[in-house]
């Protein structure tokens, strides 16, 4: 227990029931915050087949999980796999400065995609983790990426190759795999 007697003056009132209280509480609110950060980031993954038939991102039925918060939101990794729909994608949901993109994942198997931009120079992300090609397929991606930190893009052999046609800027870039990035 604190013997307050033996304090010095200077800290009257610091311990004070009321002072306790206010830094409990912007403690709990900064937690809070924190926490929903961390539980909002998610794996989507593109499903256009089953989705609105669009390359669209900003339409919520192309993405799986749909009883979460799709389209994507700033902070998930973007999954790409096989699909019977669109391969041919529009990115006219992000820009660079509002949205992250935690990772790009190409699945084995994945169908070749091509994601563009909806306005060059406007449309893109930040790129907060790394993009891997798992597939024996050419990704191409020809969106605006600005890259926080240093990001590692993996290719796979066997034509897992990935194509960054978009403008780079910030971070660095590692590269990894047997396959071919172009840039």
């Amino acid at each position: 227990m604190l013997n307050k007697s033996k304090l010095p003056a200077s800290t009257k009132g610091v311990f004070s029931p009321r002072r306790r209280a206010f830094w409990a509480s912007v403690a709990l609110l900064l937690s809070s915050v924190i926490l929903a950060q961390i539980a909002r980031a998610a794996n989507d993954t593109w499903t256009t087949g089953t989705g609105d038939g669009t390359g669209n991102w900003n339409a919520a039925g192309n993405w799986i999980p749909t009883s979460a918060h799709t389209p994507p939101a700033s902070g998930d990794t973007l999954v790409f796999s096989t699909t019977t729909g669109t391969l041919s994608l529009i990115d006219n949901l992000m820009t660079p400065g509002t949205f992250n993109v935690a990772g790009i994942s190409f699945l084995s198997g994945a169908s070749s995609y091509v994601i563009n931009s909806s306005t060059v120079g406007v449309n893109g992300f930040t790129l907060t983790g790394g993009i891997t090609n798992s597939s024996t397929s050419l990704q191409t991606i020809n969106d605006l990426i600005a890259i926080s930190g240093t990001q590692t893009i993996t290719t796979a052999s066997a034509g897992g190759n990935i194509i960054i046609g978009g403008s780079i800027s910030g971070g660095g870039l590692t590269v990894a795999g047997s396959g071919t990035l172009t840039l």
